[in-house]
C-alpha cells in the first residue's frame, strides 16, 4: 500500500486514507473523541416514542455522572 505523510506529525498514513476519505492526517493525530448516547422517552400515554441524544463524553458526564460514580458497562469495560 502507497504511504504518503501526515501534515501534523510526518509520519507515514496510507494514501488511501486521503483520496478515499479525504484526511490529510493519520489516525494518531485525529482529534476524534468519544460519543454517548442516552435514550430519552418522550410523550405521555399511549402517544410516548424514544429519542437518542448523542453527545460528547465530557457533556455525558457533566449532565449524567458528574460525581464520576463507577458505571455498569456490562462486561465492555476498558481494562486499566
Amino acid at each position: 500500500m502507497k504511504q504518503i505523510k501526515c501534515i501534523k506529525c510526518k509520519g507515514d498514513m496510507p494514501e488511501l486514507r486521503l483520496t478515499k476519505y479525504g484526511y490529510n492526517f493519520c489516525v494518531n493525530c485525529s482529534t476524534v473523541n468519544t460519543k454517548r448516547g442516552v435514550s430519552i422517552m418522550k410523550g405521555s400515554g399511549e402517544d410516548t416514542w424514544v429519542e437518542t441524544e448523542i453527545m460528547e463524553e465530557e457533556t455525558y458526564q457533566t449532565h449524567f455522572n458528574p460525581e464520576g460514580r463507577y458505571e455498569i458497562t456490562f462486561g465492555i469495560e476498558e481494562e486499566e
